[in-house]
Order: C-alpha cells, then sequence, then structure tokens
C-alpha cells in the first residue's frame, strides 16, 4: 500500500501509513520483548534439555528481550525505504544493522562489561540503529524524493 500511495505521489497517505506501521511495530515489539521475558525459561526449555544450559539461555535471553523492542521497528524503517524506491538508504540501515554495529558492539563492549558485553551488543545494535533510522526518516520522510512540507 505505502508504494502504490507513494507512486500515485499520494504523500500524506504515505506519510500516515508509515507512521502507522511504526506504532504498530512498536507495540509488536514490546509484546515479543515483554512475552519473551516473561517465558524466557520456558521457550529455552523447547530446545535444550540440559538445567544449567537452560539457565544461562535464560539470562541471556534476557538481553535479547530488550532489543526485540526495535528490531521491529528498524525492520519496518528499512522496508518503507525499499518500498519507496530508495534502495540506498534501505541498504545502508541493513547494513549497518548486520555487520557495522555488531562489529563495533563486539569490539567494545566485552571490554566495558565483561562477558555480558557480548549479549549486550544486540541492544546496542538495535538501539543504535533506531537512532539512525529516526534521524533518516526525519530528515529524509521519503528517500530521495523531495515532497514539501506536509
Amino acid at each position: 500500500a505505502i508504494s502504490y500511495n507513494f507512486g500515485a505521489k499520494k504523500y500524506m497517505r504515505v506519510k500516515k501509513m508509515r507512521n502507522l506501521t511504526f506504532i504498530i511495530s512498536l507495540i509488536l515489539g514490546i509484546l515479543l520483548g515483554i512475552s519473551s521475558l516473561m517465558f524466557s525459561n520456558e521457550l529455552a526449555g523447547l530446545f535444550l534439555t540440559d538445567d544449567n544450559i537452560i539457565n544461562i539461555a535464560d539470562k541471556i535471553l534476557s538481553y535479547y528481550s530488550f532489543s526485540f523492542i526495535f528490531i521491529c521497528v528498524n525492520i519496518s524503517v528499512a522496508t518503507y525505504y525499499t518500498s519507496i524506491d530508495d534502495p540506498i538508504r534501505s541498504g545502508a540501515i541493513a547494513i549497518y544493522r548486520s555487520f557495522i554495529a555488531s562489529v563495533i558492539g563486539l569490539l567494545i563492549l566485552p571490554i566495558l562489561f565483561g562477558q555480558s558485553g557480548i549479549w549486550m551488543t544486540v541492544i546496542f545494535v538495535e538501539v543504535s540503529t533506531l537512532l539512525i533510522g529516526y534521524m533518516m526518516i526525519e530528515r529524509n520522510p521519503f528517500g530521495k524524493t523531495k515532497v514539501e512540507a506536509i
């Protein structure tokens, strides 16, 4: 729907759908984060049998649970830019999120926080990607297309 309305130059509709998508993504991320935090032990138990490993996985999942809040929004931002024919911004977000931020986090956070820093990297990746995505949306709300203020 976003691509169709963008092609039709109905930018107000695009803006409304984009914002609704981001809100729904945030709500789903919060629900996913809370659910995985509440049921982390059960989730780990689905795949593991050793109680010691389940306890370790439970702790690790607590880090991931927080990052789940932002994952949905970050994927939506990248997908939004793809849908409005701006593969450069979409690709930049994807590369930053999947490679650059991960390398930065893995190089710095274990030094600062020890072994926990490895698992904190996923939080760093998602929060920093969210900030970059937010700045991109603020600066280029319709990608490479210049649209007067709506």
